[in-house]
């Protein structure tokens, strides 16, 4: 199966492709699919400086570029926090099979500048439109992400969806707890600073 033939199977036969890259794991390829769907999302973010933040103006190419090495990072680390949670429920992928099936996942954001163009072609209303393309090609690519676990761990359906619940509030708790400990130094510190 070439490049073409998994980004096509993506979308008309996921479950099968998806398994196929799991086991095949081109991670060359797997990079290149998630770094360029990456870079359209962010450079359509960049248009809109609402969404991006005011320094986009000023540098669309740096905002891209750190956005882009955040996701990569990002997938990186929890793919490994999925591989992890998998093997507590006895999974048989491997790290880069994970990580291959779910940059594999995220193909449908090529479709992300229909819902742009919807919305700049149609004014008001195409605003809403496109809200919602984007909404739904989000959904996809949760769908699809969730299949990818699924098929590079021959997990059920519900343990895949339980993995990938578990893996979230693993890291919601690897970066809540240090924040809440490091808001509440200063009341260890010197409890008298907010005593009435």
């Amino acid at each position: 199966m070439d490049i073409l033939d998994r980004l096509f199977g993506v979308i008309t036969d996921p479950a099968r492709t998806l398994q196929e890259v799991s086991r095949e794991k081109p991670t060359g390829w797997s990079f290149a699919v998630f770094s360029g769907t990456s870079i359209i999302a962010l450079w359509l973010t960049s248009l809109t400086p609402g969404e991006a933040g005011p320094f986009v103006p000023q540098s669309r190419t740096g905002f891209i570029l750190a956005g882009l090495i955040s996701s990569l990072l990002f997938l990186m680390v929890f793919t490994g926090l999925l591989n992890l949670v998998a093997r507590i429920f006895k999974g048989t992928g491997s790290y880069w099979g994970i990580f291959s099936a779910l940059a594999f996942s995220h193909f449908p954001r090529i479709f992300l500048p229909i819902g742009q163009l919807v919305g700049v072609a149609l004014g008001e209303a195409g605003n809403v439109l496109s809200g919602l393309v984007s909404f739904a090609i989000s959904l996809w690519v949760t769908v699809l992400s969730v299949i990818a676990l699924r098929e590079s761990q021959g997990f059920s359906t519900g343990k895949a969806i339980l993995a990938w619940v578990l893996a979230f509030v693993v890291l919601a708790l690897v970066i809540v707890l240090p924040i809440i400990f490091l808001a509440g130094l200063p009341v260890f510190r010197n409890p008298g600073l907010f005593t009435p």
